[in-house]
């Protein structure tokens, strides 16, 4: 039952936020995904296994969902962090996905996977001098795809 109200605070709050600001900072209303009656049922490892599997089905706006999910249950994982910026880019949402990237590359220095996706991103958006570094660094950790953009670049 704490949980609960708990949760329903942060939302609220969230919620509450967003609408007085108008900023794009934090989860948007659309984004908060998580049913208060699921909190005390689900963990953040169900929702993961979940998000995995509606993303390699190619439903990415389930493994978004999923994975938000996740997220709020667990928002010190990498890796969580990691898919969920995957998943923005399938969605084609390319600063949300830098966002969860480089928070991901944060949390977990040593991710070469993430090192390299953000490379990719930041050519994306044409941060070309970002993704140049961001190849390095996966380079230096011993990612193969990562040594071939860089030496490429």
């Amino acid at each position: 039952m704490k949980i609960k109200i708990i949760f329903m605070i942060i939302v609220a709050g969230l919620f509450f936020f967003n609408h007085i600001s108008g900023a794009a900072a934090g989860p948007q209303e659309d984004e908060i995904a998580i049913e208060a009656s699921e909190v005390e049922t689900k963990t953040a490892e169900e929702y993961y296994t979940e998000g995995h599997a509606s993303y390699k089905k190619g439903d990415y706006e389930s493994a978004k969902k999923s994975y938000l999910n996740a997220e709020i249950l667990s928002p010190g994982d990498a890796v969580i962090k990691y898919n969920l910026g995957i998943t923005y880019y399938y969605l084609g949402e390319s600063f949300s996905a830098l966002e969860k990237m480089n928070v991901a590359v944060s949390l977990d220095p040593k991710m070469v996977d993430a090192h390299y996706s953000l490379g990719i991103l930041n050519i994306n958006t044409n941060k070309k001098d970002a993704a140049k570094e961001n190849f390095k660094k996966g380079c230096d950790l011993g990612h193969k795809n990562s040594c071939l953009a860089y030496e490429n670049f």
